[in-house]
């Protein structure tokens, strides 16, 4: 005989483990993530993330990728403008969730926005949380840097926020 009031305390179990299971990348440790060397700077991802190979003509661009995450780096050669600015504050204000912060990144002056994006790109099914940087000046290096993070999950932002505090700038060699 199966004992019917023991049923549902069996599936909040299982439905607790299937909640733990599902979100490793988010828990996992960033001082077991990797560092990564790239475009003059360096940051962590984690360790599952994999390097995909893309070119450039007029910026640095590396992209990373996993089953939860996409980044990509974009150092641009100029410091972005006060028009780069603008849009970056005026793009995405229609998304759910759409959220705008300042703050200092490697002790540079920076803008993060989060969102959910319930249509994302094709390369991008099932990412829907994106948090976007934006570096206007790598200090005194005159270059401008962009990051974007898709995730899976909603602790995806939480996750681009720890890559993005872990960004620190490498002085670009001079000839």
């Amino acid at each position: 005989m199966r004992c019917i009031k023991c049923m549902p305390m069996k599936l909040i179990n299982l439905t607790l483990l299937l909640i733990i299971c599902a979100i490793p990348v988010v828990a996992q440790d960033a001082s077991s993530w990797k560092l990564v060397r790239a475009c003059g700077v360096t940051f962590r991802l984690p360790s599952n993330v994999l390097s995909v190979r893309v070119s450039s003509t007029d910026s640095c661009v590396r992209w990373y990728r996993s089953n939860d995450l996409d980044v990509v780096l974009d150092v641009i050669y100029s410091p972005l403008t006060i028009r780069s600015e603008k849009l970056f504050h005026a793009s995405d204000t229609d998304q759910p969730e759409f959220k705008i912060t300042e703050t200092k990144i490697a002790g540079v002056r920076a803008l993060i926005k989060t969102y959910y994006k319930s249509t994302p790109s094709p390369d991008n099914i099932g990412l829907n949380y994106i948090s976007k940087l934006m570096l206007p000046t790598l200090g005194d290096d005159k270059r401008g840097l962009t990051m974007r993070v898709h995730g899976r999950e909603s602790g995806g932002i939480v996750l681009a926020q720890r890559v993005f505090q872990s960004i620190a700038l490498r002085p670009r060699k001079r000839a």
